[in-house]
């Protein structure tokens, strides 16, 4: 695995498990730290959104889920999480 793949793989799996634990800003510097490695990486993008959500900030969620559906018009658990947000 190519270093700069493994420490997102890293951050994102921190970012989940800190997320997880109701620790959701700490989650999100894992998130942008994963997120700077590899910008457009859709799950990362998914997981911003679900804890910018998650701590009430509905406008950076909004984005994040509109990049993820930009990237994958088909994901359904995006469609909805920003349905809900309008």
């Amino acid at each position: 695995m190519h270093a700069a793949a493994h420490a997102s793989s890293a951050a994102y799996d921190q970012g989940l498990k800190l997320s997880s634990q109701g620790r959701h800003l700490e989650a999100i510097s894992c998130f942008e730290k994963a997120l700077a490695e590899r910008p457009d990486d859709i799950r990362t993008l998914f997981a911003l959104g679900n804890t910018a959500r998650a701590l009430g900030l509905a406008q950076p969620a909004a984005e994040f889920f509109r990049k993820v559906l930009t990237q994958d018009p088909e994901r359904l658990e995006a469609l909805v999480n920003l349905a809900n947000l309008l």
